[in-house]
């Protein structure tokens, strides 16, 4: 055998042997890169999609949470045989109606058992009492469970039998102290909030948002939704342990889901087989609606390890063609690139943008360029959904104080502000108690439009002669309360005569019936604090002097004495 053939044969072994050794390592350090690589994504999707989720959710449950708090409701729910209170709670639940997003409410009184319910269509107008609940009735299992559990907020997918929808409805306890008067809330479109937010993912990513019991509420599919799993023994729910083949993975997403209930900010992930996939589990707890996030990542399909063949090849060659100078292009193709870029992946897994400068060729430089603007974007993205988070949870908290009709305060941000003005000790504060005069006969005689033209035009003319010297509210229904901190009983006066003379003299620009314009007056009582004062007693001070005002004859200003 002849040297060259020699050489040949040791050459061609030596570059078997290499080959072999280089495609191995290679592959080996691909996976840890995918492996680590899906980890952080997982994370990421997990927070992104459970804040993408809550958008919508969180508003109608702040929403949900103050309805629950209406004065009107609790007192008809304490008596609810009384017509004057029945009648101030239908209305409240027709205010609050218009404040949802989808405009619909229910009401569930325990006293009585009576359900009440209207929807954005304004359907059972005049007949929102629409069934009684009746606890031998399965149909009505979820309220009594509530009762029993005195869970304050729950979020069920539940079918509506008596009513023909399937939503998902947010239940909020009605409560007295601690006494359990019933349940109220609203509903979501079921199809529309899956088509928007769960169904957005990528392909190989499954998501599953299930509550306490593990039972799903959540999914793409909504053939395995566990509807109505508050009134369900555990059997007969759809459980998102039986998408896992191993008992030992069902045991570890239990021990996962406690450890996220005591971690609430931190995603926890891990390795399951799935669908006779290995696929990566990752959980995150959502403590405003006592529910799991569950993603499960098939890896393969996600980013399969076929897209790193280029670079297996692109070695293969190198090897072939130098030998010699194959450790030292290794290192400076391979490594030190992916070592660079490991450093990328530990910044973008803490937030941070890429300070390290990325260079490579051939496939490894497509890779980083890819890796890079993934980066870049994550890192964007994570900044937009901040802002957006930021910009959501201002306008919500905007929304539960103003009125949508006038702009002004609602009641419960006028409460705040008035407890603020009356906590200064140094100074007393002017509380100024306006009534629309008639406003019922408006109503009744112009229509409910020129009702809400009249409370705007009101609203307007406090806002003139109170914005630079004080803070005014909507009170509800046709009262409006304005306060002046700072205040003297001359400058009390002051601005509350001329409140009263200038509705009096407002002309306004719509005309009504017979070409004449629409007469305006109100009622005025005021009060000026004294040292000691609450805000419920100060308020009562200025309804007794509207009560007086009222008394006689309306279209005046009364005082507190």
């Amino acid at each position: 055998m002849s040297l060259n053939l020699r050489f040949f044969i040791f050459s061609a072994l030596l570059l078997i042997i290499s080959s072999i050794a280089v495609w191995s390592a290679v592959k080996t350090l691909a996976e840890q890169i995918i492996e680590e690589w899906s980890v952080r994504y997982a994370e990421k999707q997990v927070l992104y999609d459970r804040e993408r989720t809550l958008q919508p959710i969180m508003r109608e449950v702040a929403l949900s949470l103050q309805f629950a708090k209406s004065s009107h409701l609790r007192e008809f729910a304490r008596n609810p045989n009384d017509p004057k209170l029945r009648s101030n709670a239908l209305l409240e639940m027709e205010n609050f109606r218009f404040n949802f997003s989808e405009m619909n409410y229910f009401v569930a009184l325990r006293a009585t058992g009576e359900y009440f319910h209207n929807d954005a269509n304004n359907s059972y107008q005049g007949q929102q009492l629409r069934y009684q609940l009746n606890q031998d009735e399965q149909k009505d299992a979820w309220f009594y469970s509530l009762m029993e559990q005195k869970r304050e907020l729950h979020i069920n997918i539940n079918p509506d039998s008596e009513l023909g929808v399937t939503k998902l409805w947010i239940d909020v306890l009605l409560k007295d102290g601690n006494d359990v008067l019933g349940v109220v809330g609203t509903g979501l479109n079921l199809n529309h909030f899956l088509d928007q937010i769960v169904n957005n993912t990528d392909d190989g990513v499954t998501n599953f948002f299930v509550d306490h019991t593990a039972s799903i509420q959540l999914h793409h599919d909504p053939k395995v939704i566990s509807y109505a799993s508050l009134s369900k023994d555990e059997p007969q729910r759809e459980l998102v342990y039986q998408y896992l083949d191993e008992d030992n993975d069902r045991d570890r997403l239990r021990q996962i889901m406690e450890e996220a209930r005591e971690k609430k900010d931190k995603v926890i992930s891990d390795f399951v087989s799935s669908n006779g996939h290995r696929q990566l589990m990752a959980v995150a707890y959502i403590p405003e609606l006592d529910w799991y996030e569950i993603t499960l990542i098939d890896v393969a399909k996600l980013l399969p390890l076929s897209r790193f063949t280029g670079i297996f090849v692109i070695y293969a060659l190198s090897i072939i063609a130098l030998v010699i100078l194959f450790n030292l292009l290794l290192r400076r193709l391979v490594f030190r690139p992916v070592q660079k870029l490991n450093t990328a992946i530990n910044q973008v897994q803490k937030g941070q943008p890429l300070s390290v400068e990325l260079d490579g060729k051939g496939e490894i430089g497509s890779l980083i360029d890819h890796f890079t603007e993934m980066a870049d974007t994550v890192y964007k993205s994570r900044i937009e959904l901040e802002e957006k988070v930021k910009q959501r949870t201002e306008a919500l908290e905007r929304l539960s104080r103003t009125d949508a009709l006038t702009h002004l305060y609602n009641r419960w941000g006028m409460t705040e502000r008035l407890q603020c003005a009356l906590a200064n000790e140094s100074s007393k504060a002017g509380l100024i108690w306006i009534d629309l005069d008639f406003f019922k006969e408006i109503n009744d005689q112009y229509g409910h439009v020129c009702g809400d033209k009249a409370l705007v035009a009101v609203a307007e003319i406090i806002t003139q002669q109170v914005a630079d010297k004080g803070f005014s509210a909507r009170w509800g229904g046709d009262e409006f309360l304005a306060c002046l901190p700072d205040c003297n009983q001359e400058k009390l006066e002051q601005v509350s005569y001329l409140i009263c003379k200038t509705v009096e003299d407002f002309k306004p620009d719509y005309v009504l019936q017979k070409g004449q314009p629409l007469p305006l007056t109100v009622s005025i009582g005021t009060y000026l604090t004294d040292k000691g004062d609450d805000s419920e007693q100060a308020l009562h001070c200025a309804d007794n002097a509207l009560y007086q005002a009222k008394e006689e004859g309306r279209n005046c200003v009364r005082q507190y004495r």
